[in-house]
């Protein structure tokens, strides 16, 4: 009986490691596949480059103007692009033509933005915001998109949008 439960023990334990052994190998091929926006993250550095923050590009753009007494409010208004200039400089150094999706994805990710595909070769970041302007005497409902092209998974061209709306 004893001989009998010794063998039973080993062909258990034997199992298990080839188990075990199986499972990494799994696992060592998964790594290979394309990875979806947010299954990648950067492994180095662990920070966005030079502390690039969503909250930090919002914090340094200007207040936005009075909403004349003719719009209804909840209008959809687009910061101009010369405005925006700094904050696209700031971001197509951090992200140059040809890092990966993935990689564009993480970082933009660290930085406070979720992304999600938009359609087959193009990527949408987006980071919400609301401010109170004019000491609290409105509420601005703010979202930030980086727009990445793709090509091979590759990023190839990046546009900065800022929309805000004003709820009196």
């Amino acid at each position: 009986m004893r001989k009998d439960l010794l063998s039973f023990a080993t062909a258990c334990t034997l199992g298990v490691a080839v188990a075990f052994a199986a499972s990494a190998s799994a696992q060592a091929q998964d790594t290979h596949r394309y990875a979806a926006p947010g299954d990648h993250f950067y492994q180095e550095p662990q920070e966005a480059p030079h502390g690039l923050r969503f909250a930090n590009l919002e914090a340094s753009m200007n207040t936005d103007p009075l909403i004349w007494s003719s719009d209804p409010g909840w209008q959809l208004h687009r910061t101009p692009e010369n405005e925006m200039a700094d904050a696209t400089d700031m971001l197509r150094a951090a992200i140059p033509a040809g890092t990966s999706a993935n990689d564009a994805a993480a970082l933009l990710h660290h930085a406070g933005a979720r992304c999600a595909p938009a359609n087959g070769s193009q990527l949408v970041c987006r980071y919400h915001n609301v401010e109170t302007p004019r000491s609290g005497v409105s509420l601005d409902n703010v979202l930030w998109r980086v727009w990445l092209d793709l090509a091979d998974g590759r990023v190839n061209n990046l546009v900065v949008t800022r929309d805000w709306t004003r709820q009196r």
